[in-house]
């Protein structure tokens, strides 16, 4: 086993594999004589015991937003997204930004309703379309809502 495999072996060790890449070069690159900066898409992230974490690179990141918009909601209206079963609020005319994302979210706008009439019934309520859908990359999704009143 030369140096570099030892060096390898102790961040797999220490890190459990997070930032190895990034070691991995530097070592490498010391041996040789020659410089290198952090790894090609690492994030950083925190090291083990006495350890300090991998490079900084510039690959993409796992995390995506996803931004909603609203249109047919009276201005000041509360309004509700469901993502992977948290509820996001917002106030029309305001997107709902959700952020730190990772992997398929699934996403949900319930139809809205209000008032009440003298048969205990909504007088109003807005629906959404669409309604729910899936996504796994950033994007902004827009929502139409439509109002009807029963009265």
């Amino acid at each position: 086993m030369n140096s570099k495999d030892a060096v390898l072996a102790l961040v797999i060790l220490a890190l459990g594999g997070i930032g190895i890449y990034a070691v991995y070069k530097y070592t490498e690159a010391q041996q040789s004589g020659t410089s290198t900066s952090g790894g090609s898409g690492g994030t950083g992230g925190t090291g083990g015991t006495g350890g300090s974490g991998g490079g900084s690179g510039s690959g993409s990141s796992p995390y995506y937003t996803l931004t909603f918009t609203e249109s047919g909601l009276p201005k000041g209206k509360t309004w509700i997204v469901n993502v992977n079963g948290v509820d996001y609020y917002g106030v029309a005319p305001s997107p709902i930004v959700v952020s730190n994302l990772t992997g398929v979210s699934d996403w949900q706008v319930p139809t809205l309703y209000g008032g009440e009439n003298v048969f205990g019934w909504y007088t109003w309520k807005y629906t959404p379309t669409p309604s729910q859908g899936t996504a796994n990359s950033t994007e902004t999704i827009p929502i139409t809502f439509s109002g009807s009143y029963n009265l």
